[in-house]
């Protein structure tokens, strides 16, 4: 008579199958853990940073005092550092340096800072996410003062047309700096200008947009203006150069 039956082995075969199946389930599991516990603590690292960042308006803004600003910039920037250098974070930040720093007096030493630290926070921006306009934008704009790069100023303003030539709301802000005299010096950007023009004439809405660029723009900005806008809108061009003439002072 055998020692085991063969009623014995299939039992034995199915206790084995069993175990691993038990196993498997058990590492199933586990993974499910592991993977929950990934996804709730991506929710809590993103709702720290959302909890973090200030809301802003979509580009420069005088809106926010000084101290103000200066105060959301440190929590842009700890929100920045937290998201391991998102560049719109580092975007916002700069903005908010930007814009009370630029419209204080030329001697406020903390204004020139603040200037310098809104510069180091678009070139993070720009390093960190190259496709943004309004960073690439803004980076132009920071280049204005004393003892920045001319070039980057140029480069930068081509880039924001590159990334976001369609991006309306920028469409002002744009046009201000590109019909200055050195970026009329550059084909590339007189042909993107040109469109923006264009644009501008057609639609009611950025007119008065165009209008205060034109009083703004250098020589060669405003024959480009003139040129592209004959053509196009002659009664508006009338009513940029009516809005260019000084006002009677009436006695």
């Amino acid at each position: 008579m055998p020692l085991i039956q063969p009623e014995q082995i299939i039992v034995d075969r199915n206790a084995g199958a069993s175990l691993r199946e038990v196993a498997a389930a058990q590492r199933l599991r586990r993974g499910a853990i592991g993977l929950g516990g990934l996804v709730l603590a991506y929710f809590c690292w993103q709702l720290a940073i959302a909890l973090l960042a200030p809301q802003l308006p979509y580009f420069l803004s005088d809106a926010t005092p000084a101290s103000i600003a200066e105060g959301k910039a440190r929590t842009m920037a700890a929100a920045a550092r937290l998201a391991l250098n998102r560049g719109d974070l580092w975007r916002d930040q700069a903005l908010l340096l930007a814009a009370p720093a630029r419209k204080a007096a030329d001697g406020d030493t903390g204004a020139r800072q603040r200037l310098a630290d809104a510069r180091g926070a678009a070139m993070r921006a720009v390093r960190s996410a190259p496709h943004d306009a309004r960073a690439w934008l803004l980076l132009s704009m920071l280049q204005d003062e004393e003892g920045a790069d001319a070039r980057l100023k140029l480069e930068a303003l081509k880039m924001s047309y590159y990334t976001g030539s369609s991006d309306r709301a920028l469409l002002g802000w744009r046009l201000r700096r590109v019909l200055a005299a050195r970026a009329m010096d550059d084909a590339d950007l007189r042909t993107m200008a040109e469109e923006d023009i264009r644009v501008a004439a057609r639609d009611p809405q950025f007119q008065p947009l165009l209008i205060t660029a034109y009083q703004t723009a250098s020589l060669a900005g405003r024959r480009l203006v003139e040129e592209t806008v004959s053509a196009l809108n002659p009664d508006l061009l009338a009513k940029m150069k009516r809005s260019d003439q000084p006002q009677a002072i009436p006695h």
